[in-house]
Order: C-alpha cells, then sequence, then structure tokens
C-alpha cells in the first residue's frame, strides 16, 4: 500500500501544483519554509519581492495573463500585514489570488501576552473582511478542505482574493492523507448558460437595428480573444472596451470605436442594442446610464453575460442575464448566431471608425514638436518602437490616461489597474506578466511617480533575468494632481518631486538605462533596450507642467465620477 503521509506544506503545495500553479510570490521566510521546501522539490519557481504587496501585483500579473489563479505568501507578523494593500487591490479588480500567511503557534497566538515578536495576533479578521474568504489551518487533517474552500471561493462567481493563515509550527507536522481530489471534483469548472438564454439572446441580436458590444476585462482573464472576435463578425456591429479593458480586441480592428473618443458618442446614440461581455459595466464608462448613455437609455436594451448570479442589474437594469463563464457562453452564442445567419455590417461602422483614427491622428499631430515635450508625442512615438505582440502595461494616473489616448493597442494583453486606481502596481504587474508569457516582450510604460512606488522591484526583476523594458513618461510630479490642486489652493503642495536619474538607477543595479531629452532620441533608445536582453530603462523628460497644460482628452470619462458626486452632494 503506498503510503501517503506527509507534512502539511507538502500537501498544500499539491493543491498548488494541481491547480496549475508554477510561481510562487514569497521571500525566502522561516515560518513558511516547510512549503517553500516542497514547492522548489516539484519544481515550482519561487520569486520574492522586496515588499509582499509587490508579490501580489506580480501574481495578480501572472492570472490576468493565463486565466490560472495565484499565490502569494507572507511571513507571520509584519509579512502578513503587507500582504492586505494588495489583498484589497484584488477586491476591486476581481482577481483571485490566494494569499498564504504564516502565523506563530496557535497557542501563542490566542494566548494573553503583549510585545512579542514577529506577532500580531490573528490578521485573520482584517483579511476577511477584505478577501471573499479567509479561513485557518489549525491542525494537518485540515489541509485538504480548507485548499479546496480557498480556491472554490476565489474562483466562483466573481472572482476574488482568498486568504489561509498557516501556523508556522503546525504547517510542518506530517499526516496520512487520503487520495487527493481533481480540482473538478470540489469546484465549478464549467458553467454553461441555458439553452433559453442563447436562443433569446439570438432573437434580440437579430431583431436588433444597430446593436454594439461593450467587450470587458473577463475577456482578457478568460483568454477567449477569438471567440470575442467571432462574435464581433456575427453581429457584424462596433466593439468598444472600459479602460481596463483596452486589447481584448484590438485596437487595429475595423469593429473597433475607442470609448474616450468623440466618435463613441454617435455609436452609443445610435444603438439600441448593447451586448455586455465579460464587465462590471463599471464607473468610469459611466455605468451605462449616464452621460453618453443617458441620451435614448430608455429605448436601449441590454444583454450582459456574467458568472455571478449576484452582479446582474447593479449597475444599470438589463433586460436578459446570461449566467455563465466566456469559455462557456460565447462558443454557444457564436454557434446559435451563425446558424441564424450573420448580420448585414453596419452601414455606419466604416464612417465612424475613420472618425476615430482622424481623432486619434489629429490629437497627436497637434502634440508633436512641443518644447518640452508633450506626453502624446512621447506615447506616439513610443508606438513605433515598441513591438506589435508586446504585453502593455501602464499605471493609474495620467500617464495611463496619456497613453489611452495616443497609443494604439495592437495585442490582446495590456494591463492597467484603473478600476481601483493604486498606484503602483505597474513594476510589479510589468515582471508577473514577464514570468507568465516567456519570450513574449512586456513594456511597461509609466510615470515616474508611479515608478517610485515600489521602484526597488527593480532588483528583483533583475536578480531573476525578467528581460522587460520600462519606459518612464518623466514629468516629475504626481500630474493628476496638479490641476486640481492648483484650481482650487493656486498651489501644487506636496505633488512634485526632484530630479531623479532612474535610468542610473537602473545601470547600478545591473540593468540596461537610456536617458531621452528630445523625441528623435525616443526610437532608437526604445529599440537598443529591447536588443539589451536585460531588465531595461527608457527615462524621457517631458514638460513637467504637462499635468496643468496637457488634460488628456480621456480624462472626462476617468474622472467622470468628480462631477457625479459633486451633484449627488448638492441633491
Amino acid at each position: 500500500m503506498t503510503s501517503n503521509r506527509m507534512t502539511a506544506g507538502e500537501r498544500i503545495v499539491q493543491y498548488l501544483a494541481q491547480e496549475g500553479v508554477k510561481v510562487i510570490f514569497s521571500q525566502g521566510e522561516l515560518s513558511l519554509m516547510d512549503i517553500q521546501k516542497h514547492a522548489l522539490k516539484q519544481g515550482l519557481k519561487m520569486v520574492g519581492p522586496r515588499h509582499e504587496s509587490s508579490g501580489v501585483f506580480m501574481a495578480a500579473a501572472y492570472y490576468r495573463m493565463t486565466g490560472v489563479p495565484q499565490v502569494a505568501m507572507g511571513a507571520q507578523g509584519p509579512g502578513v500585514a503587507n500582504l492586505l494593500p494588495g489583498a484589497v487591490n484584488c477586491r476591486e479588480e476581481h482577481i483571485p489570488i490566494v494569499l498564504i500567511g504564516a502565523c506563530r503557534q496557535h497557542e501563542s497566538t490566542t494566548g494573553v501576552r503583549t510585545g512579542r515578536f514577529l506577532h500580531s495576533g490573528t490578521l485573520l479578521p482584517a483579511f476577511a473582511q477584505v478577501c471573499k474568504w479567509a479561513g485557518k489551518i489549525l491542525h494537518p487533517r485540515q489541509v485538504d478542505e480548507m485548499m479546496q474552500q480557498a480556491f472554490r471561493e476565489a474562483t466562483s462567481g466573481t472572482p476574488g482574493p482568498v486568504y489561509l493563515e498557516v501556523d508556522y509550527e503546525g504547517h510542518q507536522l506530517a499526516h496520512d492523507y487520503a487520495e487527493m481530489p481533481t480540482p473538478e471534483r470540489y469546484r465549478l469548472i464549467k458553467q454553461e448558460p441555458s439553452q433559453s438564454s442563447i436562443a433569446h439572446a439570438v432573437a434580440m441580436i437579430k431583431a436588433a437595428r444597430a446593436p454594439m458590444i461593450l467587450a470587458g476585462e473577463e475577456v482578457q482573464s478568460t483568454r477567449t480573444f477569438e471567440e470575442l472576435h467571432a462574435l464581433s463578425r456575427l453581429m457584424n456591429c462596433p466593439v468598444t472596451t472600459p479602460m481596463m479593458a483596452r486589447g481584448v480586441i484590438k485596437e487595429t480592428d475595423d469593429h473597433f470605436i475607442g470609448f474616450s473618443s468623440d466618435t463613441i458618442k454617435e455609436v452609443i446614440a445610435d444603438a439600441d442594442l448593447v451586448v455586455a461581455v465579460g464587465t462590471r459595466i463599471p464607473e468610469h464608462i459611466n455605468y451605462g446610464r449616464q452621460r453618453h448613455w443617458a441620451d435614448k437609455d430608455a429605448a436601449r436594451q441590454w444583454i450582459m453575460i456574467n458568472p455571478d448570479p449576484a452582479a446582474f442589474g447593479i449597475n444599470r437594469p438589463v433586460d436578459l442575464s446570461i449566467l455563465g463563464r466566456l469559455p462557456d457562453v460565447l462558443p454557444l452564442l457564436n454557434a446559435a448566431l451563425k446558424q441564424a445567419g450573420p448580420r448585414p455590417i453596419h452601414p455606419k461602422l466604416a464612417g465612424w471608425r475613420a472618425a476615430f483614427i482622424k481623432e486619434r491622428r489629429d490629437r497627436i499631430e497637434a502634440a508633436r514638436g512641443k518644447q518640452p515635450m508633450h506626453p502624446y508625442e512621447l506615447m506616439a512615438v513610443a508606438r513605433e518602437a515598441v513591438p506589435d505582440d508586446a504585453v502593455i502595461v501602464t499605471e493609474c494616473g495620467l500617464t495611463g490616461v496619456y497613453l489611452n489616448d495616443a497609443f494604439e493597442q495592437r495585442s490582446n494583453d495590456y494591463l492597467w489597474n484603473v478600476t481601483f486606481g493604486l498606484l503602483g502596481a505597474g513594476l510589479p504587474h510589468a515582471i508577473g506578466a514577464k514570468l507568465a508569457v516567456g519570450d513574449r516582450p512586456v513594456c511597461l510604460v509609466t510615470g515616474d511617480g508611479g515608478l517610485g512606488v515600489h521602484i526597488m522591484e527593480l532588483e528583483t526583476a533583475i536578480r531573476h533575468q525578467v528581460p522587460i523594458v520600462i519606459i518612464v513618461n518623466d514629468d516629475q510630479s504626481f500630474a493628476a494632481e496638479l490641476a486640481a490642486l492648483h484650481a482650487k489652493m493656486g498651489a501644487t503642495p506636496e505633488a512634485r518631486f526632484a530630479y531623479t536619474r532612474f535610468d542610473r538607477l537602473i545601470e547600478s543595479l545591473g540593468g540596461h538605462g537610456e536617458y531621452v531629452e528630445t523625441a528623435d532620441k525616443i526610437k532608437p533608445a526604445i529599440e537598443r533596450a529591447f536588443k539589451s536582453g536585460k531588465t531595461a530603462l527608457v527615462q524621457v523628460r517631458v514638460d513637467e507642467d504637462s499635468g496643468l497644460k496637457y488634460l488628456p482628452h480621456g480624462n472626462a470619462d476617468l474622472f467622470s465620477w468628480v462631477h457625479e458626486d459633486a451633484r449627488l452632494a448638492r441633491g
């Protein structure tokens, strides 16, 4: 008879490997050493961030690129506390991460003492407030039920983070375990929609005069790009995306119209049916009912596809709710639409597409040649140098909005932490994405403010030989704050930075650095960065007053909540 006796740490690793985890984001640490020892024995990679929350962001990006929930760990006490910012971000961005935190021995944790080293008591209540689920393994025999529940909760309905606490002594104890069940025996893997909902959707699409598709971030995390493309051809209609879902349909596609454009107003006003594919219909597209959407809203029908029965009708009423995961829904919907026959091409689509392209081109041309440099010119020239198939990562703040306005997204993968708006995730996201995609290029376009938050993760990338290319839109400020501060206060307190040579910093760590002050030097510098094969950074000086002089066009959408909050406050 084969013995199934092993430590709790080894059993935890068996679950991680079975669930498809290939990398554990964790610093080497005594309180987690049994998990780490067996992870390395089983061929999993360990990546130790300089700060635990960075490890959560790396894991989040890895998930976005693969659709496989990932793992980040924190050592007892401060290490676990440092996971919390990442957990909050993953909750808001709907990222299923399994967070594993160590704690001191259970009797010590629950005893009446003060002033103990590496001790905060249990942080379980704090994570329970933030995560979809939080649990604690008190005995090795609980590993199976706790690991199954962790992955069940992380992936069911609306995805999100879960937290599992392990006793640093207890996880080294052995137990006789039963044969491990496969994932489909303890959690939902497939979630097909009802036949009636598919038939109803087909009837609504066929009857619509002017349908459109609103495609969201779930398309990326479920890797259903081809299915979305096929749907757009069967419906033969315009497709737009929320900001966080850029790239799920390539912006070179003839059906794509950017949401942050004047043209989209005409598209929305004309539409009598919206098919919302894998999107929560978020605030920065005005919940699908305010601003652009308000015109003729009562006459516009909505179909929403979502895996969570509690997600429908929250941000706006919907006329047809299709319950299911995109990999299970879209093939059935496409097959039914194909059988019914594709719709004719929307008669206005070509004109809208031409108008959208002209908008972007005119915006860029108006920015060229300015001294100091306009951020739009940086983005446009960078587009000429960055490989078309690159994963693009950006930060919150104005840099991401400039990129949204002036950089055509030519691949399906774009990472922007824009729902919650947390600044500083860009560099860890780029590292996590590169670890997931292997030889495919990854480019982070960031401001100097966002880069500075977790800047020593540059060392992490260099230590693990992660050849990402970082383009810094260097305006020496938190540019998103400048205009509002100046308008309200006549000053910009604590929104300006000291002059910093990031290129020299990365060179001192063993990476490749470039420093650029004029537009004609940008393209060759970026090309050298990609050819270096190292973690590389291209620092580009732009106008320090960009945030005052050149507010991006997309700001009207991203920050429309400010005006809505003010309206609500006035009653």
